[in-house]
């Protein structure tokens, strides 16, 4: 059930990752754009997954149970405006 998980968590932040890098290496995305969002978000994800390597190592060794995914509809006009605002504190 860890596997499944850590497939279910992994994949769609790898996805974030991975477009987050194209757009960091697109020249026509200017260095202010790259500088204000696109790196801070690149190195947020990098974290997260971090985190979700930790968490999921831990459960495995420590508890060897399975876990249950809960599966939620969010709003990503939400996420978007809640990195916005976390971004913009660091200005």
């Amino acid at each position: 059930m860890v596997g499944a998980i850590s497939h279910d968590l992994r994949t769609p932040l790898n996805g974030v990752i991975i477009n987050l890098d194209e757009a960091y290496k697109d020249k026509k995305v200017s260095k202010e754009l790259k500088e204000t969002y696109l790196n801070p978000a690149r190195m947020n994800c990098k974290v997260l997954m971090c985190l979700i390597d930790q968490f999921l190592n831990y459960t495995k060794e420590d508890f060897n149970e399975d876990l249950r995914m809960v599966y939620e509809k969010m709003e990503i006009q939400e996420i978007v405006e809640e990195m916005k605002a976390m971004f913009s504190l660091r200005a």
